[in-house]
């Protein structure tokens, strides 16, 4: 069966993530980065985010990717434009950084495909005490059959499937306070916003006839799940603020 992240990293797509990089910069927004800040991108993919952190603040910059091809991609953005982004080929549930290493960690569609627990323990780890994580990431609108999760997880790997109180209450479990939600935004009121579709692609030379396959079946279940998905972001401090 075709993987859908290696859909994405044979397309390179740059910001994959629904909102797209309009809705990156926003949350960049609300960090308070300077030359002396140590940013971490968990699942950089092609390395846009990463980039655009690294050219603004000239900050600290740690980017991790597992995925082989995104990390090629994602290496070639950051020599392309001349700029030292730490990369590791690394997962977010062993993040190859010290205790309490960096400022702000970042995560863009990244955790509803790995082990939660692992996920955001290794985040609250890496994090200083005055640390600041913020997720953009899958969210429930509305109660989904248990028909229709198998059909997304089969679709996409995801491992969670959370409304937003239950990602709230993940990230509390895992240690985390002052969570704030930013942002929800189902689906359907992404797809009516074109501003951000196909900007910044890096295709390979050649694509297997299949990903063209499975990017058609993820706009049939986008429009199917419109009103019953879509992306939620959240800020979360590791110690109380």
């Amino acid at each position: 069966m075709t993987n859908y992240t290696d859909m994405l990293a044979a397309f390179g797509i740059g910001s994959a993530h629904p909102g797209g990089f309009k809705k990156s910069i926003a949350m960049i927004m609300h960090m308070d980065i300077d030359e002396r800040s140590t940013v971490l991108d968990c699942g950089c993919g092609t390395g846009q985010t990463s980039a655009y952190i690294k050219q603004q603040f000239d900050c600290e910059m740690v980017a991790l990717e597992c995925h082989p091809l995104m990390l090629k991609k994602a290496q070639q953005r950051f020599t392309d434009n001349l700029l030292p982004v730490d990369l590791h080929q690394a997962s977010i549930e062993a993040i190859p950084l010290e205790q309490d290493y960096v400022d702000y960690a970042l995560t863009e569609s990244v955790l509803s495909f790995v082990s939660i627990d692992r996920a955001l323990a290794e985040l609250y780890r890496v994090l200083k005490k005055s640390g600041t994580l913020f997720i953009n990431e899958l969210v429930c609108f509305a109660p989904l059959s248990n028909d229709e999760r198998t059909v997304l997880q089969n679709a996409y790997g995801f491992t969670a499937l959370y409304s937003s109180d239950q990602w709230v209450e993940r990230l509390t479990q895992a240690g985390f306070s002052t969570i704030q939600t930013m942002e929800k935004y189902t689906a359907e009121s992404l797809q009516h916003d074109e501003t951000d579709k196909g900007n910044d692609m890096r295709p390979s030379e050649t694509i297997n006839t299949q990903f063209y396959e499975k990017m058609h079946q993820h706009q049939l279940l986008m429009a199917n799940y419109k009103d019953k998905i879509g992306h939620i972001i959240i800020k979360a401090s590791k110690t109380e603020t």
